[in-house]
């Protein structure tokens, strides 16, 4: 696998078992601890691993039927 390759995945990976599969513990593997979410609906930057979980688990309580697709997923 290229490096582009495992880019591509983790981008991927992210959104669709955070938000849509609700694996907030995944965030510890695919997140840095300096990611930084600049979110348009939030009034400061949501930051690090606890600061995007907390993200994650307030977006899917207020919608839990939040859902996605992975064009990786799906195509297999």
């Amino acid at each position: 696998m290229t490096i582009a390759e495992s880019n591509e995945e983790l981008v991927e990976r992210v959104p669709f078992e955070t938000y849509t599969e609700g694996n907030v513990d995944a965030i510890d593997e695919l997140v840095s601890e300096e990611h930084v979410l600049h979110d348009p609906m939030s009034s400061e930057p949501i930051r690090g691993r606890e600061g995007l979980k907390d993200h994650v688990e307030s977006l899917r309580e207020a919608a839990p039927d939040l859902s996605g697709t992975s064009r990786r997923r799906s195509s297999t």
